[in-house]
């Protein structure tokens, strides 16, 4: 069926989709690839200002994106590097034999982030711990003013079990401020 619709002559269904998708880096290089010598993608006098000024007269060709197999052997990689670094206690991520320092200089960017990100954790743990005191102490004088509120209560119109249950409240609400 496919090959049926293939050889019908009518415009590309999908002109939307192709006008987003051709600027991504797996569709951009089989664009510039392809061979601009056919009918339809030749530049003629005829085609639109807003056409010409989309398409690059001199494409600069990109390099091609990760394929999945290769970020997939990368992260292993990586993994390993990372379990080789736990067995050993002076582990740097890469070897400094470079003569201009320039792994030199991306180690120790590299500490400096790595204690960065050690400090801003503490800091963000510390900021944790105060809020959830904060909260505490929110909670206990909330208990406290609404202790205070059934106190204030004029009971001289409660049933017997009314009277009991608000003494019950007011019991409860003791305790947890002890």
């Amino acid at each position: 069926m496919y090959l049926n619709v293939a050889k019908v002559k009518r415009p590309f269904a999908l002109e939307y989709w192709w006008r987003v998708v051709r600027e991504e880096p797996k569709w951009r290089n089989l664009y510039m690839e392809e061979d601009l010598g056919g009918r339809r993608h030749r530049p003629s006098a005829y085609t639109s200002s807003s056409n010409q000024d989309s398409e690059d007269p001199n494409p600069v060709r990109e390099p091609r994106p990760q394929g999945t197999k290769a970020a997939k052997e990368a992260r292993k990689m990586k993994a390993k590097a990372r379990a080789k670094g736990k067995d050993i206690p002076d582990f740097m991520p890469f070897h400094i034999s470079d003569e201009d320092g320039r792994k030199a200089a991306a180690l120790e960017k590299w500490a400096e982030a790595t204690t960065a990100k050690a400090a801003a954790n503490k800091e963000m743990a510390e900021a944790k711990r105060e809020m959830a005191k904060a909260k505490t102490e929110k909670t206990k004088v909330d208990k406290f003013n609404t202790y205070m509120e059934l106190m204030k209560v004029d009971t001289s119109g409660f049933n017997d079990e009314q009277l009991q249950r608000h003494e019950k409240m007011v019991e409860s609400l003791c305790k947890q401020l002890d």
